[in-house]
């Protein structure tokens, strides 16, 4: 292989500066585009209501999120552990319209939110976040395959390399720094 026919390639920490700042990111993005409040039952909310610990409720088009006053121990919907949360999230279906206008006449505020009750996100975003890193991952393998066949396996390119160091076609610099790069390959 030639000084010319070289790939180009990023330095292995660069890259992994990148990949986990975008990982970051990613999560960072998909915290933000959440719906907010724990999910609870439609009883859960009621007996909450009950005892006067919500103190305004967002109505969305798929979910209604009640904001507690102060933090609050109930049981979740998945698996019926009990959470400590400040907002708590059932969804639209649960609730009628009737039972909302009574809450509204009682004094507590309700207000149209969908952002805060159903999210930006859809419930198939986990999916699509999953799909995407199987596609990175083929592409990835594809990519490294591709490479491979181009320029040998890494072992094999080390192999050439120090055949190329032993007839004096490179120095022993050039030699350590390709074994380090290809060595991340193994």
């Amino acid at each position: 292989m030639t000084e010319d026919a070289k790939e180009p390639t990023i330095p292995t920490t660069r890259l992994a500066l990148m990949l986990g700042t975008l990982i970051l990111v990613m999560l960072g993005l998909l915290s933000y585009l959440a719906p907010l409040g724990t999910p609870v039952s439609a009883q859960e909310l009621h007996r909450l209501l009950n005892e006067d610990r919500i103190g305004s409720i967002d109505v969305g088009v798929t979910a209604i999120v009640g904001h507690l006053t102060e933090p609050q121990l109930v049981t979740q919907l998945d698996g019926g552990r009990p959470a400590q949360v400040q907002a708590v999230r059932v969804f639209r279906s649960l609730v009628l319209d009737e039972q909302l206008d009574s809450l509204q006449q009682s004094g507590l505020g309700i207000r149209e939110n969908s952002r805060t009750t159903d999210g930006a996100l859809g419930p198939y975003t986990w999916a699509a976040v999953v799909g995407f890193l199987l596609i990175a991952g083929g592409w990835h393998l594809v990519d490294q395959a591709a490479r491979h066949r181009r320029y040998g396996s890494p072992r094999q390119r080390i192999a050439d390399l120090e055949k190329q160091l032993e007839q004096g076609k490179i120095d022993p610099d050039r030699f350590r720094r390709e074994v380090e790069q290809l060595s991340t390959e193994l």
